[in-house]
């Protein structure tokens, strides 16, 4: 898929892709096009000399920094259009999975007129969307993954770096077992189909599958029906629930100064600052199922 035709189906609006386009012109440019040529190198590297990379060539090149940011990541998305074709994998898998590139690159309000890709935000993300270790069918993504320890699960095992299935949660997403089930028979048709994967054990590290929700949601909640369907392998304290619960603010250092005034208007926020009250953290665990 070329360049063009990407930034149209991805979603980018008229005015967007007008200035991806703009940049796109320059690689007409000799200067623009040799440093371009360093892009796949130095994301080779890792995150952080990519990003030591962008800031250099926004510098030199004159574009701003996100937008070039985002630019560079499209670039790449077309040699992941390549791979998804070799595999035999959907147009419309590469879209779900390729859109969070769009809605990120917007504006956070009309106070904020940048648009593009904001350093060193979500990279190790984009890297496994980018390298197709990470697919979004819609709700749960699921993640090519090593297992991080033995499991055994209903039968199956997988060893200490064995290929696994990490299940990640959108954040949002309806977590019935409909909607759950449905989405683990298609990834296990998925990964089988397109990555040869005949032993398949999800497995999910989240603050969802700490027992201390069980405890206090009911049986009804999806969010104890979610975590139910998997068996715990360990658990340990963590705060990572925070954002979820309380919102994205809720993880700085600040507001955990401030917990008596953190809100309670579900079930949910309600128990969980009761329990940091006490003292307790939210905790995670790690989970799996077949």
């Amino acid at each position: 898929m070329k360049f063009e035709e990407c930034i149209i189906r991805l979603g980018f609006t008229e005015n967007e892709r007008a200035i991806l386009t703009d940049i796109h012109k320059k690689c007409d440019e000799k200067e623009f096009s040799e440093e371009l040529a360093r892009a796949r190198e130095e994301y080779d590297k890792g995150d952080e000399a990519f990003g030591e990379y962008i800031s250099a060539f926004s510098e030199k090149s004159g574009v701003y920094v996100n937008t070039l940011n985002l630019y560079v990541y499209l670039r790449f998305v077309e040699e992941t259009y390549a791979e998804y074709r070799r595999r035999g994998i959907s147009d419309e898998m590469f879209l779900k999975t390729l859109s969070g590139l769009v809605s990120v690159s917007r504006p956070v309000s009309k106070e904020v007129k940048e648009f593009g890709i904001p350093q060193n935000v979500f990279r190790s993300w984009y890297r496994l969307a980018l390298d197709c270790k990470l697919f979004s069918p819609g709700g749960l993504l699921f993640e090519i993954f090593e297992a991080p320890c033995d499991i055994e699960v209903d039968g199956k095992s997988v060893g200490k770096g064995d290929s696994c299935i990490s299940v990640h949660i959108l954040r949002g997403a309806k977590l019935d077992d409909e909607t759950c089930e449905a989405l683990y028979a298609f990834a296990r048709g998925f990964f089988k189909k397109h990555f040869g994967m005949e032993n398949i054990i999800f497995i999910c590290k989240s603050w969802l599958i700490h027992p201390w929700l069980c405890e206090v949601l009911p049986d009804t909640s999806s969010i104890v029906n979610f975590q139910k369907k998997f068996k715990i392998i360990y658990v340990e304290d963590d705060l990572s629930g925070l954002s979820w619960i309380f919102g994205s603010g809720a993880g700085s250092a600040k507001a955990l100064e401030k917990i008596e005034d953190y809100p309670e208007n579900t079930s949910l926020q309600r128990a969980a600052k009761k329990r940091l009250l006490e003292g307790k953290k939210l905790g995670l665990g790690l989970g799996a199922r077949i």
